[in-house]
């Protein structure tokens, strides 16, 4: 079978569905060797070094969202058609808005624009969803990374729910805890980090609740004498001005850091230093951060929302993401409790062993070779 790939996604910076893309199109050709892959993608992203792989470079000037767009909606289908494509498939939700002679299988990661819309600017908003709702009419199937981000596929989507499939996400065998002490130190010095702290990795917007976290962290250091920082991992997002308000307004300024964007080889050292990870999402299509804390001993107190209990299972706190008290209690049980807290650390290690690439991409194939 002669598969397509999209990999223009990843010019799109350091996103969960750019990390996505990046793992499930590096790994399809070498597990699925039977196939020959064409992979449409800038040769600064993409590396086709097996045999099976053929790149169809794209231009460099398509270094934007926007001209991305333009390029997926004009000049891929016409490639496509070309060069003959059986499947083609598009690792974000975007995909043509007419059909192709070729079969076409997207990934929904998640439908926020429409469950929690209030979270989105409405540009954006409007955009994603007359986009994902062309795509999934279109398409011949759609995956996607848990059974709750299905069933809202199918709640905001209802033709879509004969042909969406749930396969599990993975996580890189790089990212592991981090133990020599240089360096630590080195993170430390490099992010100013002042141990011991309170960590959130995400964008840092609305749809990530970092109001309710602020509060709570808040609450935690004047009321019942907390040690800790609050160390906010990401770049802003939507909402990033009431956040900093808040922040202001709790006079936790001076308690709280922010890093923008940190490097992924710096991330596991920044979980290994951190004494909890807090990730009270409003909506998650998966959620990666927690996944990756759990793995380097961090213990996690998260949203029971959408996607992410199956995510953690028991090997974290789950809380009601709307209620900041239990927020608040989560986080004062897992700092104040060393046995909880070491718990806590030894299942997240062990759930981690089911989330692999590997599983990850032979569920992609299956889907591919059985439509």
């Amino acid at each position: 079978m002669r598969i397509g790939l999209n990999a223009q996604i990843l010019t799109d910076g350091r996103t969960g569905v750019t990390r996505f893309a990046k793992n499930v199109i590096q790994l399809l050709p070498e597990i699925g060797v039977e196939h020959e892959f064409i992979i449409f993608g800038n040769p600064h992203d993409v590396v086709a070094q097996q045999i099976n792989v053929t790149l169809v470079p794209t231009p460099a000037l398509i270094n934007s969202s926007a001209k991305r767009i333009i390029w997926e909606q004009t000049m891929l289908p016409y490639l496509i058609n070309n060069l003959n494509i059986d499947l083609m498939y598009y690792p974000d939700h975007t995909s043509p808005v007419y059909r192709l002679k070729s079969i076409v299988i997207i990934t929904v990661h998640d439908v926020s624009t429409f469950a929690v819309p209030e979270t989105v600017g409405i540009a954006r908003r409007l955009y994603k969803q007359a986009v994902i709702k062309r795509s999934v009419q279109l398409c011949d199937a759609i995956l996607t990374g848990s059974e709750a981000t299905k069933e809202e596929i199918i709640k905001y989507l209802p033709l879509s729910a004969h042909k969406t499939n749930v396969v599990l996400y993975g996580l890189e065998e790089s990212i592991a805890p981090v133990k020599d002490d240089f360096i630590l130190s080195s993170i430390k010095a490099k992010y100013q980090l002042t141990t011991p702290y309170i960590l959130h990795v995400g964008t840092i917007e609305a749809r990530k609740n970092i109001i309710r976290i602020v509060r709570a962290f808040a609450r935690g250091r004047k009321s019942h004498q907390w040690k800790q920082r609050l160390v906010l991992v990401g770049a802003p997002g939507y909402g990033f001005d009431d956040i900093e308000r808040t922040i202001a307004e709790e006079n936790v300024k001076d308690l709280v850091t922010i890093t923008g964007y940190v490097d992924d080889n710096d991330l596991p050292g920044i979980y290994s230093l951190a004494d909890v990870l807090i990730y009270p999402s409003l909506y998650e299509g998966f959620g990666f951060p927690p996944l990756e804390a759990m793995k380097c001993g961090c213990p996690v107190v998260a949203s029971y929302a959408t996607s992410l209990p199956e995510v953690i299972g028991d090997a974290g706190i789950l809380v009601n993401p709307y209620n900041e008290n239990e927020i608040f209690d989560a986080l004062h049980r897992v700092i104040t409790d060393n046995k909880l807290h070491n718990e806590l650390a030894q299942k997240g290690k062990d759930r981690i062993r089911q989330f692999t690439w590997k599983k990850t991409v032979e569920g992609i194939l299956h889907v591919m070779t059985h439509m």
